[in-house]
Order: C-alpha cells, then structure tokens, then sequence
C-alpha cells in the first residue's frame, strides 16, 4: 500500500523494540503496516 491509509483503518501488525542503553532510560519504538509510529523515551525510578 502506498500513500496515506483512509481515517479509522486499523494496523493489523504492530512491530515493537525495546531498547535500554543506561541503567534507568530506556528507548520504545512501535511502528504499524499502515502508517502508525510510535516514539517513548522512558526514565524509570525503582522506589
């Protein structure tokens, strides 16, 4: 599929990479077959 998917079309596959590089950060990528991308920088505080 090329071009921009219709408003409201659903991914049917989710790809996701966690990816920790410091002790507490962490990097999480969600990227979807039609067009959704997901970025998160993530610092996490263990109490």
């Amino acid at each position: 599929m090329l071009g921009l998917p219709p408003p409201g079309m659903p991914d049917t596959t989710l790809v996701t990479f966690n990816w920790r590089f410091l002790r507490k950060w962490s990097l999480l990528t969600t990227v979807g077959n039609t067009g959704t991308s997901i970025l998160d920088v993530v610092w996490q505080h263990r109490y």
